[in-house]
């Protein structure tokens, strides 16, 4: 029952999202509202419904297993532990020219390895030349075990939220359409589309804004609230599945594995795993948590089928990735890359066909997003926007470069030097445990293309033309990660070295491996409620269901409630004003991110964008010492023009200064009945129409 109802959402979440993205690409030539939009959306899915009827994707009735001799498997334990001590090492050691040409040398060593692991694996013989069903070889997922990991990972995201500033101007998007039946073109964090706009290519939050409006709920509770958890249970699914189609033998085992290590790992900011339940609401985390996953799963099967059905839902996927995220040009197009070598070595027309098409569909539309890029005036940004960002997206903290080097794509992303070893191990052990036809193939040029990306030369050039440069570090997508880790439980189970041990001391290595997953990886066994130390980066636990808005929003709200007139600019400290941009368009923020303030206000002498930012630090700010002196401060909120301020008790001492400064209406400090959460907000009339 877990299964059938698991299938029948990803069928059907699928579906939806392969048309809105094209309703969505078909429409924004000709109309912005959002009722047209809707329309054309509802006649897609129901032809994409009737088409998916008629097709017939390949059964695992031909599933071929490949298996390693345990004298082999001998050798990759030995070359899994080398991978893991040079890590540590590589972690470990200073920074200088030295180390940054050791990883220049280990990213060829990655990508050398990768073509390696692929000319292996095509000499493999099969294991029954019969073509035994998948069940007879490899272990499917108990729905017990899927149903228990899907629940428990649905659970934990549907009661965390990590702060994050992506939420003003992702969820924005979608009130905004709900609010006004609209599809903006321009800002509408800052103004009513007054200011620029990044340029759009993914459908994600226009096809949020319109489903919401079509039933009258508002997309903060669709996303947070039914969504987050849905989305997470999906992602257990589909990996559930890869893991059966990769042929991995203790399939219920490596799910448990690997759903430890993305609770346990999903606690750091540079997403080394996939377990993206907390942000999954997010077109970029649902692209990698599932549709990464479906996108390998579609490949592989392709691959053995050679249907023309399987060809066809592998356009859909792309088309489906593309529309949750323009992620999909950096990491679908290697993957697909992936794909058309081994559909050449078949030699098989459907799948160079739907290989080429897919790759086309992509560098088509990259191409068209680049114009649109460069015609909204996206100019690099200044020394405002510097330094707000975290650390692989500004590689001057390592290599005092403008653009990341093969050091940060191979060290910053994987924390502690223990993290780093976990990867390493998982990265072999892990590969060797898959056996499906076409499996070690796959992830094998899915590591060598890493690698290759991640060489010094081809990494420039690649930036270059595809203007990655600050989510570079995305590029790990390519590496199926947690599916790995769970693999590695596989094979520790089967047993290297103690192959010949009775099945208690097999199962101990393997629980221990499941332990370390749950103790090590970057804080020492931090659940996913908590933060990494050091982070900036705030966490709450609250109950299923929760909102995800900022600390004291909810006493904002009632105060907003009662003195801010619609159109008003709001100043609120960053979690406040993410919150008020996700909830409502009736109010304008003075800005939040310093990238995302200057690019909208580039070009308009009304948008003061350092005044914006001044604005907001002082607001947040902690110290005992002003960040402005009170004339600036009149200064910059008379250039913003804000019309109402509130302040949270820890900027308490505040208060006095903006009442001096006009903010005077009275207004009774809004708490919850403890009295120890409140918010004060005062508004001025003075730049009242």
């Amino acid at each position: 029952m877990p299964r059938r109802i698991l299938q029948g959402t990803l069928v059907g979440f699928l579906i939806a999202l392969v048309s809105g993205t094209l309703a969505d690409q078909i429409t924004r030539n000709f109309t912005r509202n959002a009722t047209i939009v809707g329309l054309v959306w509802i006649a897609l899915v129901i032809a994409c419904a009737f088409g998916y009827r008629k097709i017939r994707t390949s059964s695992e009735s031909n599933f071929e297993s490949f298996e390693i001799s345990h004298q082999h498997k001998k050798y990759f334990g030995l070359i899994a532990l080398a991978a893991g001590a040079i890590a540590v090492i590589l972690k470990s050691m200073p920074h200088g020219n030295h180390l940054f040409l050791v990883a220049k040398v280990v990213a060829v060593l990655v990508a050398a390895g990768g073509v390696a692991g692929f000319f292996y694996a095509q000499g493999l013989p099969a294991e029954n030349n019969a073509a035994p069903s998948l069940k007879s070889i490899t272990e499917t997922v108990n729905s017990t075990v899927l149903a228990g990991c899907a629940f428990v990972a649905a659970l934990l995201a549907s009661m965390t939220y990590r702060t994050s500033t992506d939420d003003f101007y992702y969820v924005n998007l979608s009130t905004y359409i709900y609010d006004h039946g609209i599809i903006p073109v321009r800002d509408t964090v800052l103004s009513d589309q007054y200011f620029t706009g990044y340029a759009r290519m993914s459908s994600w939050e226009v096809l949020w804004g319109v489903f919401a409006r079509f039933i009258h709920v508002h997309p903060t509770l669709l996303l947070y609230v039914v969504f987050v958890p849905l989305a997470t249970a999906l992602s257990i699914y589909v990996l559930s599945l890869l893991m059966e189609a990769m042929g991995i033998r203790h399939a219920n085992l490596a799910l448990v594995a690997s759903t430890v290590f993305l609770i346990f790992d999903g606690v750091q900011g540079f997403t080394f795993g996939a377990y993206q339940g907390p942000r999954i609401w997010q077109g970029k985390s649902f692209f990698l948590a599932v549709l990464i996953p479906l996108l390998l799963l579609t490949i592989i099967r392709l691959l053995r089928s050679k249907n023309f059905s399987d060809a066809v839902l592998l356009v859909a996927v792309v088309v489906a990735s593309l529309g949750a995220s323009t992620t999909v040009f950096i990491i679908g197009l290697p993957m697909l890359g992936v794909a058309l070598v081994l559909a050449c070595v078949n030699r098989s027309r459907h799948q160079i066909a739907a290989s080429t098409i897919s790759i086309a569909y992509l560098v088509t539309c990259a191409l068209l997003f680049k114009r649109m890029l460069d015609a909204s005036n996206t100019a690099s940004v200044s020394a405002l926007g510097r330094g707000f960002g975290v650390g692989i997206r500004n590689a001057k903290y390592t290599t005092h470069d403008a653009m990341p080097q093969s050091y940060d794509l191979l060290t910053k992303l994987s924390g502690p030097a223990w993290h780093s070893a976990l990867f390493a191990i998982a990265a072999v052990l892990g590969w060797i445990a898959l056996r499906g036809k076409f499996s070690r193939e796959v992830v094998a040029l899915n590591f060598a293309a890493w690698g290759l990306i991640s060489t010094p030369v081809v990494l420039k050039v690649y930036m270059t033309l595809t203007g990655s440069a600050p989510i570079a570090w995305r590029y790990i997508w390519l590496v199926p990660i947690p599916l790995l880790i769970g693999a590695t439980a596989s094979t520790l189970y089967d047993g290297i070295w103690l192959a010949k041990a009775n099945n208690n001391v097999r199962a101990g290595v393997a629980v221990t491996w499941i332990a370390l997953l749950a103790v090590l990886p970057m804080t020492l066994g931090t659940p996913p409620w908590k933060i990494a130390p050091g982070s900036l980066v705030s966490a709450d636990l609250s109950k299923p269901g929760a909102y995800r808005v900022g600390f004291g929003y909810a006493q904002t709200e009632k105060a907003l409630a009662k003195v801010a007139k619609p159109g008003d600019t709001v100043l609120a400290r960053n979690g406040i004003s993410a919150s008020i941009n996700t909830q409502t368009t009736n109010f304008y923020t003075v800005g939040l991110r310093p990238v995302y303030v200057e690019h909208a206000t580039n070009g308009f002498k009304d948008g003061f964008a350092q005044e914006r930012v001044d604005l907001s630090l002082y607001v947040g700010n902690l110290t005992k010492k002003p960040l402005l002196t009170d004339a600036q401060l009149a200064l910059d909120l008379n250039r913003v023009r804000v019309n109402v301020v509130c302040i949270a008790k820890e900027q308490k001492k505040q208060i006095p200064t903006f009442k001096k400064l006009g903010y005077t209406e009275p207004q009774k400090k809004v708490s919850k009945s403890d009295g120890r959460i409140w918010v004060w907000c005062g508004r001025t009339s003075a730049f009242d129409k």
